[in-house]
């Protein structure tokens, strides 16, 4: 009475317009005719009684066969949102599983294109707790990467931080952290290291709590500066009593 259409069953709620009822899994497809690449199969949620336009959809997901070479379907599946009159496809998953936000062709199981300075991930609690960023790596060898934050620019990489694999390769329980950057025309070089007791070591595996080396031709080893007017420059060394 309402404009209810129901299968399987005479009931339905007040909020549906479309209900189907199935004894155990519920399927619903959407097919094309033929197996063909370039075929989609789209499901639209639109307002209005108008044809299809960026003026009336509110959103879409759309199948894309993209390859049946062999024999063997492969397809994609694409989201599109409305952002002004504007329907564009906003996420992709890829047949090979990845997931592009903003991007159609995610070279990543997880690939984000920004266009808006200060954008990407946030992991936020709203409650009295802590976030994780987790990186779980079976590595056979020390000193060997379990995970790497790295920087490009414009398509070359110029620095990481990477943590990796201490020398206990039996209970695999002890690691370092490693800082890297590139200098101009140049590949990537470890710099500072952390190791696994805490030594901090400046162009050097540590052996003592500060560990410096320096290989260049000339400049200081070091430089110490006070910048206050008022002040002179220390350094205080001091040891137990």
């Amino acid at each position: 009475s309402g404009g209810q259409i129901t299968i399987g069953t005479t009931q339905y709620n007040s909020s549906d317009k479309f209900t189907v009822m199935d004894p155990g899994s519920t399927f619903m497809s959407i097919r094309s005719d033929a197996h063909a690449d370039g075929n989609s199969q789209v499901l639209d949620f639109a307002v209005g009684t108008s044809d299809r336009a960026s003026g009336n959809l509110t959103g879409s997901i759309q199948a894309d066969i993209h390859s049946t070479s062999g024999g063997t379907l492969k397809s994609d599946l694409l989201f599109f949102t409305n952002s002004g009159d504007s329907l564009t496809q906003k996420v992709t998953i890829k047949d090979t599983g990845r997931v592009g936000i903003g991007i159609g062709a995610p070279t990543k199981l997880l690939d984000i294109a920004t266009a808006t300075g200060g954008d990407g991930i946030r992991v936020k609690s709203s409650g009295d707790t802590y976030n994780d960023f987790v990186f779980d790596a079976n590595r056979a060898s020390a000193t060997t990467h379990t995970g790497r934050i790295l920087s490009y620019w414009n398509g070359t990489a110029i620095a990481y931080m990477s943590f990796d694999t201490g020398d206990d390769t039996t209970n695999k329980d002890n690691g370092i952290i490693r800082f890297w950057t590139s200098a101009s025309g140049g590949n990537c070089y470890e710099r500072v290291r952390i190791d696994d007791q805490g030594l901090f070591g400046i162009g050097v595996t540590p052996s003592a709590a500060l560990d410096v080396v320096d290989n260049r031709a000339s400049g200081y080893l070091a430089e110490f500066r006070q910048s206050h007017s008022s002040n002179s420059a220390q350094i205080l060394i001091d040891s137990p009593t």
